[in-house]
């Protein structure tokens, strides 16, 4: 058996076949089976050719497009290397301060903040900040403030924040 496949332009190495038409041809028993509906899937089939062809390993996403990646990429991993001190604030007193940015992982990051904080105080993900002034007295609460990569890789650092009463 032999499939056509038409693989997208990447830059061509010298152990990795270039761009274009290929003709990859495999044996039946050679081809996994979907074990839930008893059959060969199409992604299956179109992955295994394009790893064939190529020497590409290729991902399916939820809409069954390929993505093409090459197995000697790394999947990077977000971290931080820094940490949050605990904090204590007062009812009344505004604050801003600064959360680290993380490193490493694949981009773009995204950064939350959780449990949320309490009225009068935000978390702004983009500039990774909390800012704002407390309203009520709250007990030392753990938050957990994390950055999440472009592949789902998730690093995060804890710190406690207590709001006392104004002097």
């Amino acid at each position: 058996m032999f499939a056509e496949v038409d693989l997208p332009a990447r830059g061509a190495t010298p152990d990795r076949r270039a761009a274009g038409r290929h003709r990859v041809a495999f044996l039946p028993g050679e081809i996994p089976l979907d074990i839930r509906r008893g059959s060969m899937s199409r992604d299956v089939l179109l992955s295994m050719m394009l790893v064939a062809a190529t020497g590409l390993m290729v991902g399916c996403d939820s809409v069954g497009s390929l993505n093409p990646f090459s197995p000697d990429e790394e999947d990077l991993q977000p971290s931080f290397a820094e940490f949050v001190p605990d904090q204590t604030w007062t009812v009344g007193v505004a604050i801003h301060m600064s959360l680290p940015a993380a490193t490493g992982g694949n981009p773009p990051l995204t950064y939350r903040l959780s449990p949320e904080l309490q009225a009068g105080l935000t978390f702004d993900a983009a500039a990774r900040t909390i800012s704002g002034t407390p309203t009520a007295v709250q007990s030392a609460t753990t938050y957990v403030y994390s950055a999440t990569d472009d592949d789902a890789d998730t690093a995060s650092i804890q710190f406690q924040a207590s709001v006392v009463a104004a002097p």
